[in-house]
């Protein structure tokens, strides 16, 4: 099943998600893509970073009221969680 398709079977408030964000190809050695979400136009960036084991949709409602308070919010998912790749097996790369 392609990655599109699986997203139809998510409940609605994580494919709106989803589509708030946008997948970045960060290590191209081993094809992995990661997850991310920028939002906001403040002057200030705040980046919220998940722990083990999250995902961005954690920071759902921070990210809102952040941005409602004029800062810039980047949140995303690490390698392996949420709608990051979930790599079986990685060659040399800097990410791990």
């Amino acid at each position: 099943m392609a990655f599109e398709d699986e997203l139809e079977l998510l409940p609605l408030h994580l494919q709106d998600w989803y589509a708030r964000g946008r997948r970045h190809l960060v290590d191209p050695m081993n094809n992995i893509s990661m997850f991310a979400i920028v939002e906001g136009e403040g002057p200030e960036t705040v980046v919220l970073t998940h722990g083990l084991p999250c995902s961005s949709y954690d920071y759902n409602r921070a990210m809102s009221m952040l941005v409602d308070k004029g800062y810039r919010v980047v949140t995303f998912d690490l390698p392996g969680y949420g709608f990051s790749d979930k790599p079986h097996q990685v060659r040399e790369s800097p990410l791990f």
